[in-house]
């Protein structure tokens, strides 16, 4: 039985990063961490390493080595934790690493790996506090013994990041930082200012950020119908009954379930030539069921994630966020 699928536009891809980094005149660490959000990081990558500027960003150090292991030869910043048992596998990789603690700061000492400073400025979950970035900063630069390539941070909200940012930039105020890059805008957040010269884009990378209507849509979910049931009034379809038939029309079985990620949505759609398909009844492990008064061919393959069903939607419907969705898929993927 055939199976639902993801098709992933790398040139849509491509087009996003060059049209972001325009728009905002900062070069852009591309984040492929969680596997590029489950769109396949190798394949995204080997499409965009010849562009000039770009620096990729991962998980942990395994994604790292994953990425040099397909011939990825661009700059990689490993957003995790790193430990000192690491060390000989990010300096054998050429990997850059971010430093939140002053002890971690010390264990790279005279190890020639180039790293970034994180700098708390309130989110409180990762990173330097001012005190200790100060100190850290004065380190780096009296002697030289190491290799300091950024400075960063990272915002907790999206819209009111004023006050971190202000943060930020008094932390940074009469440093040298001319040969550093700096960095603290991601996906959300992008806007063009004075003090940084990189951002931070994964999710808008992809096309699947709303508020930007200039972008791509780079992913888009299929599927074929498995079976056609005919249904009539107060008919009930799925487990525990929870979905009444309110008039006469058909189900549409998709080999599409929870064991391959799609997740146990309370609502979501299915698309076909202007007809749009409501959920029937609660997602089982293998399949999902769609109904529609109308008739579709049982050769017709359903559009599921795509510009007439976006991803925002059905995580809005299910109050959950698209990385959630995104993440979670494990479908076979066919890069366009």
């Amino acid at each position: 039985m055939k199976k639902a699928y993801a098709k992933i536009n790398l040139d849509a891809i491509l087009y996003n990063y060059r049209h972001l980094k325009c728009q905002f005149q900062k070069n852009i660490i591309a984040v492929l961490k969680d596997d590029a959000y489950g769109l396949g990081a190798v394949p995204i990558a080997k499409h965009l390493q010849n562009e000039e500027g770009i620096v990729f960003a991962v998980k942990d150090l395994h994604e790292a080595i994953q990425l040099r292991k397909a011939k990825i030869i661009k700059d990689i910043l490993v957003l995790g934790v790193f430990e000192k048992k690491d060390l000989s596998k990010i300096k054998k990789y050429h990997l850059q690493v971010i430093v939140t603690t002053l002890k971690q700061l010390e264990e790279l000492k005279d190890t020639s790996i180039s790293f970034h400073l994180k700098v708390n400025t309130g989110m409180n979950r990762l990173g330097l506090s001012i005190e200790d970035f100060k100190k850290a900063f004065f380190l780096c630069h009296h002697p030289p013994q190491y290799c300091l390539k950024g400075i960063m941070t990272h915002f907790a909200t999206a819209d009111e990041n004023h006050k971190q940012y202000q943060v930020f930039k008094e932390a940074l105020q009469g440093l040298d930082c001319s040969s550093l890059m700096i960095h603290c805008f991601s996906s959300n957040s992008l806007q063009q200012d004075d003090l940084t010269n990189y951002c931070r884009v994964g999710i808008r990378l992809y096309g699947l950020f709303k508020r930007d209507l200039m972008l791509k849509n780079a992913l888009e979910i299929e599927s074929p119908i498995a079976h056609i049931q005919k249904v009539y009034p107060h008919d009930f379809v799925g487990y525990d009954f929870q979905y009444e038939v309110k008039e006469k029309g058909y189900v549409y079985i998709l080999p599409l379930g929870y064991a391959n990620g799609w997740g146990r949505f309370v609502k979501s759609y299915a698309f076909f030539e202007n007809i749009y398909l409501e959920q029937a009844g609660t997602i089982s492990m293998d399949y999902t069921a769609y109904f529609s008064t109308q008739k579709i061919k049982k050769d017709t393959i359903l559009e599921l994630v795509s510009l007439h069903v976006p991803i925002e939607q059905l995580a809005d419907y299910n109050r959950i966020s698209i990385y959630e969705i995104l993440t979670r898929l494990r479908l076979k993927r066919i890069y366009l």
